[in-house]
C-alpha cells in the first residue's frame, strides 16, 4: 500500500493473508521530496492492536527512540546518512496463538506532525 502527502511517500509492504507461526515480510519505505536534514528524525507511527498478532525479531535498522500510548506505537529513527529515501524492515512472525487478523495504520511523522498515513488489514487463516 503506498499513500502520498506533503512531498512524502509512504510504502507499507505488509502480509495481506497469513498463518499463525509463519514469518511475514513489514516493510515501511518513505521517499522525501529532498534529503533527509541531519537533525530531523523519521518517526513511524503505527496501531499497537496490529502490533499483537506479531512476534517480533527486531526493527533494521534499530529505533533511536520508542514511545506510546494506549493506541498507537512511535519508532523514531535517525535519518538515512544521505539520500532522500529511508526504509525500515521489521523482522516478524504471526504469533502461535494469533487467530484472527488485525487492522492497522502506518502514519509518517516528521517534526511532530503526520505527513501522510496509510491502513491496511492482515487476515490470519487457520
Amino acid at each position: 500500500m503506498t499513500a502520498s502527502g506533503n512531498g512524502y511517500t509512504l510504502s507499507v509492504t505488509y502480509p495481506r493473508i497469513a498463518r499463525a507461526g509463519l514469518d511475514v515480510p513489514f516493510r515501511v519505505e518513505v521517499t522525501a521530496p529532498e534529503p533527509f536534514p541531519s537533525d530531523q528524525s523519521i518517526t513511524v507511527r503505527i496501531t499497537r492492536e496490529y502490533l499483537t498478532i506479531f512476534e517480533s525479531q527486531g526493527l533494521h535498522p534499530e529505533t533511536s527512540a520508542e514511545r506510546g500510548d494506549a493506541t498507537t506505537v512511535d519508532w523514531e529513527f535517525d535519518p538515512p546518512a544521505d539520500g532522500a529515501v529511508f526504509a525500515v524492515d521489521y523482522d516478524t512472525y504471526i504469533q502461535p496463538g494469533s487467530q484472527r487478523g488485525e487492522d492497522g495504520t502506518v502514519q509518517l511523522v516528521v517534526d511532530g506532525a503526520v505527513q501522510t498515513s496509510v491502513s491496511f488489514t492482515t487476515t490470519l487463516l487457520p
